[in-house]
């Protein structure tokens, strides 16, 4: 299992258990509060340490994402030439909310990253939760 996605279990494994949980408290736009960790059933120590495992498993390809491109196998392919810009890929970087709060947060959450593929997952399960919640 690649780094990256075994890091991201980790992390979700963590939080398992308050990821789904209901809550009335929504922010506003841009407004997002914190709260310490402790304050919202999470042990620091732990999370830290969670934190600290992602960031030191972090993806090992180039950071350079054209050069990754032609590394990899899609640039091997009969006319696997990149089509568009490529960005320089950001550091690990993550954010715990629960409960509408953020407990945690490492890297650059507000940096814009090129995410490919796994862009369908994400965009995928969030359509399902909106419809399960009749959003």
């Amino acid at each position: 299992m690649p780094r990256l996605l075994y890091s991201l279990l980790i992390v979700l494994s963590f939080c398992s258990s308050t990821v789904f949980a209901q809550s009335d408290y929504y922010p506003p736009f841009g407004e997002w509060e914190r709260k310490a960790p402790e304050e919202m059933g999470f042990d620091p120590q732990g999370l830290q340490q969670a934190i600290d495992f992602v960031i030191a498993n972090e993806n090992p390809a180039p950071k350079d994402l054209e050069k990754n491109h032609y590394l990899g196998g899609f640039g091997r392919e009969p006319f696997g030439y990149g089509v568009g810009p490529f960005k320089t890929r950001g550091p690990a970087t993550g954010l715990i909310i629960k409960d509408g709060y953020i407990v945690a947060d490492w890297g650059q959450p507000d940096r814009v990253d090129m995410t490919f593929s796994v862009t369908k997952t994400f965009l995928s399960s969030t359509v399902g939760l909106a419809y399960d919640r009749g959003m």
